[in-house]
């Protein structure tokens, strides 16, 4: 497995976690505590509770963004070279195509 498959794994679970506590049935079991404790730290509860999983989501982002390989810009440009040197011999039989299908005839009407 590459590395930017597992870290693309690690970032999945990381979102479908978060969002899972940030929407019901999950909420609905804090609001109900909510219901018993009002305030957490002179807040409301449910609002600490989701305001709590966004900002842990805007931090993994910023994190993920910083950290990971897979989405390093260098890496991803570094991948596609790679893939474009094994993919060259087709690339060149398609350019052929598209200069011929744009210079026929037809298209220069068309173009009018």
């Amino acid at each position: 497995m590459s590395v930017a498959r597992k870290e693309s794994i690690i970032v999945i679970v990381f979102f479908i976690v978060s969002l899972i506590m940030t929407n019901p049935p999950v909420v609905y079991w804090v609001s109900r505590y909510a219901e018993s404790v009002p305030l957490t730290l002179g807040w409301p509860t449910l609002w600490v509770w989701l305001q709590f999983w966004y900002l842990l989501m805007i931090g993994g982002l910023v994190f993920f963004g910083l950290k990971l390989k897979s989405w390093n810009v260098e890496y991803i440009e570094e991948s596609l070279k790679k893939r474009k040197g094994v993919r060259e011999h087709a690339s060149v039989d398609d350019r052929r195509h598209r200069e011929s299908a744009f210079t026929s005839p037809s298209y220069s009407i068309l173009a009018i």
